[in-house]
């Protein structure tokens, strides 16, 4: 069995140069095994959330791997200017307008030394 471990919070004020890069996976209804989604033909847009401050990350999302479910997305300043613990959720919209949301992760963002 492999274990997908994604290294991504915490960060720090400001950090923009790692991007956020979660693995896209869903469960299989018919074997029951988890598998990658094909981000082939899919755009992706993320919101982070922070108490009553709702945040639309605007920077592009870049796909890595389609048929693998591997993509990434850099941090922009705006993203990432605020100290706190961000619920960030990403949709997958296809062109005829059909969208699927991902589970929400937590972001915890630090003030540096």
């Amino acid at each position: 069995m492999t274990i997908i471990f994604e290294d991504f919070s915490p960060i720090f004020v400001g950090d923009t140069l790692t991007p956020f890069a979660p693995v896209f996976q869903q469960i299989n209804q018919t074997t029951g095994k988890l598998e990658p989604v094909n981000l082939t033909g899919l755009t992706m847009t993320m919101k982070m959330s922070s108490g009553p401050v709702t945040k639309t990350c605007t920077g592009p999302w870049v796909t890595d791997d389609a048929a693998n479910g591997l993509a990434h997305y850099t941090y922009e300043a705006a993203d990432v200017n605020t100290v706190g613990l961000w619920q960030m959720q990403i949709a997958l919209s296809d062109s005829s307008g059909d969208v699927a949301h991902t589970d929400m992760k937590l972001l915890e963002i630090q003030t540096p030394l």
